[in-house]
């Protein structure tokens, strides 16, 4: 899933229990993703993943996943709003990230619909 790769960029950062030092990202970053696809014929969603509105030590990730009418959508915006992170604000985006992870192991499932 999409809320995945905001873990997935920051696995160099938050692969310690403890940080010394700061982080330096060295530039700012936003980036948005959107999947889409259509279900298949017949098929009605049942379940969708949680969405997830997080913003905390520097950063915010959004990632909703919804359908609207055949199709299923994932939206997902990450935001990186400093340069550095301080090592106060480390634990927060060790928790965040864990959350985004929580997100992405969680499934849609469908159902078989009326025709």
């Amino acid at each position: 899933g999409s809320a995945a790769l905001f873990g997935s960029a920051l696995n160099w950062v938050t692969s310690m229990a403890r940080r010394t030092y700061p982080v330096d990202f060295r530039y700012h970053q936003m980036w948005r993703l959107r999947h889409e696809m259509a279900l298949p014929r017949g098929w009605k969603v049942k379940l969708l993943p949680d969405s997830l509105v997080a913003d905390t030590a520097g950063f915010s990730v959004v990632s909703r996943t919804g359908a609207s009418g055949s199709r299923l959508v994932n939206e997902v915006t990450f935001r990186e709003d400093g340069q550095q992170l301080p090592l106060a604000s480390y634990d927060a985006l060790r928790g965040l990230v864990a959350r985004c992870e929580q997100v992405d192991r969680q499934h849609v499932m469908l159902k078989k619909g009326e025709e």
